[in-house]
């Protein structure tokens, strides 16, 4: 028997997220946004931002890059009004909000 499937996904068809996870932050630079920006919008297969987030556990890039390019993706999937997916290591749900609202 055939297992179902979502009609608007049809067969051979993979969707996928993109995004700036937050190890390879200090990659962004000025133009990391504006390119993600254009694959989520070229590409119908793109269905979500992400993986974004915060990883303060081994600081690949330093905290303050990560909140930025994070808060950059986070009003990016605002805008395209994509959802998004959101990675947290070592960071408090308090910690979180604090970080990013105050900016």
């Amino acid at each position: 028997m055939a297992r179902p499937r979502a009609a608007a996904q049809p067969a051979g068809v993979a969707f996928s997220t993109a995004g700036i996870h937050p190890h390879d932050a200090r990659h962004a630079g000025d133009g990391g946004i504006a390119e993600l920006r254009a694959l989520a919008v070229g590409s119908p297969h793109v269905v979500a931002i992400g993986e974004c987030g915060l990883d303060f556990n081994r600081n690949f890039s330093p905290p303050a890059t990560q909140e930025h390019v994070f808060l950059e993706q986070v009003l990016l999937a605002a805008e395209l009004r994509s959802n998004d997916r959101v990675y947290t290591r070592l960071v408090t749900t308090e910690e979180k909000h604090e970080r990013i609202t105050s900016r």
